[in-house]
């Protein structure tokens, strides 16, 4: 596993009680120790960011002019997303058009060299 050293100064009562507990291994005692603390400090900024969500959302909900300036945003949006996905049904449309007008043309083309080739037979025999 790695890691990196540092230097931590106890006060020496603190220093005998961790020894007492934790004995020879210090140094994953204190890391576990420090890893518990890490955890509980980004668990308590995610309680407080979702606190502060909740009350911009109530502010937001009580106040009737954003409400509504909401309400047409949402409008426009909805309309915006039903636009664009009848544009991409009409580019998939178009793609397939274009698709299956290639692969006429392709048979177009065999078939047009095949009736040379029996005429070239016809015309030899």
């Amino acid at each position: 596993m790695a890691g990196h050293n540092t230097n931590i100064y106890f006060p020496e009562e603190t220093y005998n009680k961790l020894r007492q507990i934790a004995g020879l291994k210090i140094s994953r005692f204190v890391s576990e120790a420090v890893e518990e603390k890490i955890k509980r400090e980004e668990q308590h900024k995610k309680e407080e960011f979702q606190q502060k969500l909740i009350a911009g959302y109530k502010k937001v909900a009580q106040n009737k002019k954003i409400q509504k300036e909401m309400e047409i945003w949402e409008e426009t949006i909805s309309d915006m997303w039903k636009r664009g996905e009848k544009i991409l049904e009409k580019k998939k449309k178009d793609q397939e058009i274009s698709i299956l007008k290639q692969k006429c043309g392709f048979f177009e083309r065999k078939n047009a060299e095949l009736e040379r080739k029996i005429e070239k037979q016809e015309v030899k025999e």
